[in-house]
């Protein structure tokens, strides 16, 4: 397997990236994307609204991503 190869064949979680380690030809790791926690093979939905984590101003709604709805 070439270096792009394990790549293009990973087993990373659909909401993380794929980052292949320099140096070592079939080898990759997995990062879960903003909003998301885990290990990058099994990533969860991070709930900003009720951890309290979002910034969202008054005159808004938190609607569980990184953005808010303004009412």
């Amino acid at each position: 397997i070439k270096m792009y190869d394990s790549y293009l064949s990973h087993d990373c979680h659909g909401h993380a990236k794929c980052f292949n380690v320099v140096g070592a030809a079939e080898s990759f790791t997995c990062a879960c994307e903003e909003g998301y926690e885990g290990d990058g093979k099994i990533c969860t939905d991070i709930d900003e609204c009720d951890d309290g984590i979002h910034n969202c101003p008054s005159f808004s709604d938190c609607d569980n991503t990184i953005y808010c709805k303004i009412n």
